[in-house]
């Protein structure tokens, strides 16, 4: 690689663990999807409790992992493929994700999983038509 700078933002970071995934502007983006940025704190161990707490879901644990996954798959698709990284394609790949925890989760947890997928889709696209809860 020729730099190991954040491929996911332009302001020539080395990209650590931390920046990646809360730090950078694009994965701030992302967690503004799910109006969990101004819990983000400087350590993991600080922050996962305030986004439980936040969330509020006896699955909070996977919605989390699965934007970790998002926010990862775009950063590898841009070294890896050149793809450009999108806040609609994160958005996309955290449903898909949930979407696929679903069939594996326990019966009464999965018409849970699937209410909140389908809030955060409503909330979703009445967030892209009035322009709010993204950071810019």
């Amino acid at each position: 690689m020729p730099s190991y700078n954040c491929v996911l933002c332009n302001l020539n970071i080395e990209e650590t663990l931390h920046h990646l995934f809360f730090d950078c502007p694009f994965a701030m983006s992302c967690w503004n999807f799910l109006c969990l940025t101004p819990f983000i704190q400087h350590d993991l161990v600080s922050t996962v409790p305030l986004f439980k707490q936040h969330i509020s879901r006896p699955f909070f644990l996977e919605i989390i992992i699965a934007m970790f996954w998002a926010i990862w798959s775009a950063c590898n698709d841009a070294i890896f493929i050149n793809e450009a990284h999108s806040l609609q394609k994160c958005r996309f790949v955290l449903k898909n994700e949930l979407a696929r925890i679903k069939l594996r989760a326990k019966q009464s947890i999965a018409p849970q999983i699937q209410l909140w997928l389908d809030n955060f889709v409503s909330l979703s696209l009445f967030s892209l038509a009035n322009g709010t809860f993204f950071l810019s």
